[in-house]
């Protein structure tokens, strides 16, 4: 697919920043996490504008709109996709759920104090599979019609404000279909955990039942994205698709 380069490119930038935050920043909540995907999202567009690659930027004007551009879909892409990392953060808590265990592991501080650390690089792993979207979001960024060169002398006019909101809106909805295979694999596995524990009585199932959510998280994302790859009328509007067939 002519125009992979460029997606890929897009991809690791956004998948080693989010991985840096998430290494400086151990603990960062929900609200810093968006926060920080804006930054990244417009930190992405600077990156596009020095690789001449998408946009032409002649003033000012023109640049604060591209960046702020970049910043929305950046903020909705990455709510949903911040949901779902907050929801892999309960796994363990989940689990001892299912074995009939007090949140937090009161009854096992062993067991709490593992979890823990599995959390932790639960959302390391999980944040290089779903920020894959990055590829995603460097084509919204384009779809939006700012290549700037076509912007009209006299500014925006009404059909640049409509492609403007359809890109949001693509941008929203591919935070969803983002966030779902990594939401399903964890609220499966869990239900199955629960279930099995109750079965076999106390066995330690934490360290058997992450590794194969991770693989059932990385399949799962990895058909969503090539599909995408192979089928994009499936995820984006004609704007990208038209943006990603350009060499």
């Amino acid at each position: 697919m002519p125009g992979l380069e460029k997606i890929l490119l897009s991809w690791l930038a956004w998948a080693l920043m989010y991985l840096a935050c998430l290494w400086i920043v151990p603990c960062i909540r929900m609200f810093l996490r968006i926060t920080g995907m804006t930054i990244l999202a417009a930190a992405l567009g600077l990156m596009h504008l020095a690789q001449g690659n998408l946009f032409s930027a002649d003033t000012m004007l023109e640049l604060t709109l591209v960046l702020a551009v970049q910043a929305v879909c950046g903020l909705l892409i990455g709510a949903p996709v911040a949901f779902a990392l907050e929801s892999l953060a309960v796994c363990g808590r989940l689990l001892d759920l299912g074995r009939g265990e007090n949140i937090g592991g009161q009854m096992n501080p062993a067991l709490g104090s593992q979890t823990s650390a599995q959390e932790q690089l639960y959302r390391l792993l999980s944040a290089c599979l779903i920020f894959s979207g990055g590829a995603y979001q460097a084509l919204l960024s384009a779809a939006s019609g700012l290549k700037l060169g076509e912007l009209p002398a006299e500014g925006l006019d009404w059909s640049h404000a409509v492609k403007l909101l359809s890109t949001l809106y693509e941008a929203l909805i591919l935070g969803l279909v983002l966030a779902c295979p990594v939401l399903l694999a964890s609220l499966v596995f869990d239900i199955c955990a629960g279930l099995i524990s109750r079965v076999l009585g106390r066995v330690n199932i934490v360290f058997e039942f992450l590794p194969l959510k991770l693989v059932f998280g990385l399949l799962i994302s990895s058909l969503v994205i090539w599909t995408a790859f192979e089928r994009p009328q499936l995820f984006f509007g004609p704007n990208a698709i038209a943006w990603a067939g350009e060499g």
